[in-house]
């Protein structure tokens, strides 16, 4: 569930258009709205700064987990 207020998204000075279809709860992203092929209404997950994401999509019961490394 997305619990920011329509004012902290417009305040909130991320990537232009993103809380258009995405919030923010307990810590994790949520789509709220499909504008991608992979995103889903309801998954939820992070990205991480160091190259690694994970998301999970209770509808399809799938979790998705993503590591990379540079050398």
């Amino acid at each position: 569930m997305d619990h920011l207020a329509p004012e902290q998204k417009t305040d909130a000075g991320l990537i232009p258009g993103y809380f258009d279809s995405h919030g923010w709860g307990f810590g994790v992203s949520i789509v709220n709205k499909r504008t991608k092929v992979g995103e889903v209404p309801g998954q939820f997950g992070w990205d991480g700064g160091l190259g690694t994401s994970w998301y999970s999509d209770p509808a399809e019961r799938m979790v998705t987990i993503l590591m990379t490394r540079q050398a």
